[in-house]
């Protein structure tokens, strides 16, 4: 038997009953065959079979799905959920709509086509589920990144994805009970987690709320530093190139590259204030600032003044020590080769001189061989005097 769609529609008609209901009663049905009516009387709204009616259809409920034994379901996930009998095609999910938990595999983010937003509220109290002061969502200026609103005043941001973790969050990245999946396209922007096996089992012990009270711990932990600066953001640009894009910006103050996991894409670059900067203990980013030499401080100055002037000292200090020690090298040569090209000799005294002479220095000349050859005629017997215990004496005549 062919299945009849239920559809609502409502056909443009124009009824002048002032008897017709325009509102459904709580704890009563709408059934086939009851229709409401606008109190105007132009509208109405009923059941129908598609092809069978007559009148103009100007709104359907379900103008594009065929809906066969529709059945809800509670996963094991704590997705609650309303889908055919015979598939996994979901018509509806109660993780599209979360409220102040966000569980494993539930996506939060922007459905940048539908303009489909999934965000955290908080309760109005503990014991009152309807919407509170507070809420978790994406805000898609520069780099998408998590804010806490309360109301439309920002409370607290998580900073843009660097790759592992949010920013702003590094105690985010030290836990290895989770995964985290980020995913950023044309289409959407969404954020979700899951459990690791080794703590797959504990999923009432892992949840994320958004409570007034988590609002209020994580005001006192956001950065001080905020300004008024200028931050643009852009995505698939190296590090070398993001670098070229500030120094060709006098506004340009300082950039950066949002990206940890060693990918050197991205490009943050800050303009007239530098915002949303944050000191961290570990796991910190670097960021690269750009410096007028005139608004270095003084003693900045001063010191590469000093660190010049004593490395100039030094230098001219060694090359004038070395200078000085080939002067003496060469002067010494020069005069011993003067000594021996002339004969003269020097003193014993000046040669061999230790402790024990210096009270009594012997005043002997010394020769070379060559001068005394020169001296006693090349040992001539008639210069020959005697010989003692030492050998022959000569006598020597010396011209000057």
């Amino acid at each position: 038997m062919e299945a009849i769609n239920i559809l609502f529609f409502l056909s443009s008609i124009w009824i002048l009953s002032t008897t017709a209901l325009d509102t459904i009663p709580v704890n009563q049905p709408l059934t086939d065959g009851t229709t409401i009516i606008s109190s105007g009387g132009k509208f109405k709204l009923e059941f129908f079979s598609p092809g069978t009616s007559g009148k103009r259809v100007i709104w359907s409920s379900n103008s594009t799905r065929h809906v066969e034994n529709p059945i809800a379901q509670l996963l094991d996930s704590g997705n609650l959920v309303v889908r055919d009998d015979s598939t996994e095609n979901y018509l509806w999910q109660s993780f599209d709509y979360p409220t102040d938990t966000a569980l494993p595999g539930m996506k939060l983010g922007i459905d940048l086509k539908t303009g489909f937003r999934g965000f955290l509220r908080s309760w109005k109290s503990r014991n009152d589920p309807s919407k509170g002061e507070f809420s978790w969502v994406f805000d898609l200026r520069g780099f998408p990144q998590p804010f806490v609103m309360n109301g439309s005043i920002e409370r607290y941001r998580s900073g843009p994805w660097n790759g592992r973790g949010f920013s702003n969050s590094p105690s985010q990245l030290q836990s290895p009970d989770y995964n985290y999946t980020y995913m950023s396209d044309p289409e959407k922007v969404s954020f979700m987690y899951q459990l690791t096996d080794s703590v797959s089992h504990m999923v009432s012990a892992t949840v994320a709320t958004l409570q007034s009270a988590d609002v209020q711990i994580n005001l006192n932990r956001r950065s001080n530093g905020m300004g008024r600066g200028k931050l643009v953001k852009s995505r698939g640009v190296t590090l070398n190139a993001c670098e070229e894009l500030c120094l060709r910006n006098c506004s340009c103050m300082a950039y950066a590259n949002p990206d940890i996991t060693g990918t050197n894409e991205g490009c943050l670059l800050w303009f007239h204030e530098l915002m949303d900067i944050r000191e961290f203990g570990a796991r910190g980013q670097d960021i690269y600032i750009k410096l007028d030499s005139s608004k270095l401080g003084n003693s900045s100055i001063k010191k590469v003044k000093i660190l010049s002037i004593s490395l100039s000292v030094a230098a001219l200090g060694l090359l004038l020590a070395l200078c000085l020690i080939l002067y003496v090298r060469r002067k010494k040569k020069d005069q011993n080769q003067q000594h021996f090209s002339k004969g003269r000799g020097t003193r014993i005294s000046e040669m061999f001189c230790t402790n024990e002479s210096k009270d009594e220095e012997l005043d002997l000349p010394l020769f070379d061989f060559e001068t005394i050859s020169h001296a006693t005629n090349n040992f001539s017997l008639s210069n020959k005097l005697g010989e003692g215990g030492f050998g022959p004496v000569y006598k020597v005549t010396m011209l000057t």
